[in-house]
């Protein structure tokens, strides 16, 4: 899944005060998945 954001601070705004929460969701399924989170920076759109 991918997500866009319209700025650098809304995207910290949900690291400070979403990110842990949805983490915490994500414990029952332990094992069953792998999750990695990277942040890109748009170069040039068309």
């Amino acid at each position: 899944v991918q997500y866009h954001t319209d700025s650098k601070a809304t995207l910290q705004r949900y690291y400070d005060e979403d990110a842990e929460r949805l983490r915490a969701q994500s414990d029952r399924f332990a094992g069953k998945f792998v999750a990695f989170r990277t942040e890109l920076q748009i170069i040039c759109e068309q």
